[in-house]
């Protein structure tokens, strides 16, 4: 997939393999309980969205089959379960929990990430184009969507 314009001032979810190829992938590589996991991260690449967060999509296996969604915030490093699949809450949890406390430095790579996708995604695009902005010109309600493009009401997201 290639990180359109459109893609980044809509807030659209870009995997960092994506812009940036597979460094540093074996460091989302682990296992648990006898299986396999690799961890693909996506990220908003809007420079004016605040967002904070990552994405990432536990795959079991090779080739891979994607296992289960959550994103994860930034400093903390909380998450919400996007989507579940076929695991319980609990199962995602000890496996999310595992890759945090036993793959050293990865969560921090994670937010180190954050940063290089927004500093690329200025370069992408134009001063003065972001719709974005011109957006946030307009008054926005605590109750309204965000205009970062996050689906999450301003008060919840860029109006902290």
């Amino acid at each position: 997939m290639q990180a359109t314009r459109e893609m980044i001032q809509d807030g659209v979810n870009i995997g960092y393999v994506e812009i940036f190829g597979e460094k540093d992938q074996d460091k989302f590589l682990f296992h648990y309980n006898g299986r396999e996991f690799l961890v693909d991260d996506q990220y908003c690449m809007n420079p004016t969205c605040k967002c904070n967060e990552v994405g990432l999509t536990f795959i079991e296996g090779k080739p891979g089959n994607p296992c289960f969604i959550i994103k994860m915030k930034f400093p903390h490093f909380r998450y919400e379960i996007i989507d579940p699949g076929a695991f319980t809450e609990k199962g995602i949890r000890e496996i999310v929990d595992f890759f945090k406390k036993n793959n050293h430095g990865s969560v921090k790579l994670l937010q180190t990430r954050y940063h290089e996708m927004k500093q690329k995604g200025k370069e992408i695009l134009p001063q003065g184009q972001d719709v974005r902005q011109k957006e946030a010109a307009v008054k926005v309600g605590r109750n309204d969507p965000c205009p970062c493009g996050s689906g999450k009401k301003y008060k919840k997201c860029c109006g902290r």
